[in-house]
């Protein structure tokens, strides 16, 4: 809901919010998907070398956990980003990588 109405405050006061519950209980998997999620808003901000900080974390937390799904989601929205920024063949190059 707050994504598609752009209540980006909101949004992020609920991530990062979750984002310290799942570390006070040492879940990486929801860290890696809350840390995502905070890549997506600063992505829909246009703030992508913020959002960058984030999916990488993610990505890092996703390998580490050894999650092929968690690590297509991520290297995705990335793509996503780069192709935002003008850089079609980065974007390419992720999507054709997994």
């Amino acid at each position: 809901m707050y994504e598609r109405l752009r209540f980006f405050d909101e949004w992020q006061d609920v991530l990062d919010l979750a984002l310290e519950v799942t570390q006070q209980a040492a879940d990486e998997r929801g860290q890696a998907a809350i840390l995502y999620r905070l890549g997506l808003l600063w992505g829909s901000r246009n703030e992508h070398v913020r959002a960058d900080e984030y999916l990488d974390e993610s990505s890092r937390l996703f390998d580490r956990i050894d999650d092929p799904h968690g690590q297509a989601t991520v290297s995705s929205l990335v793509a996503m980003l780069d192709r935002f920024r003008g850089d079609s063949d980065s974007a390419m190059g992720r999507l054709c990588s997994g």
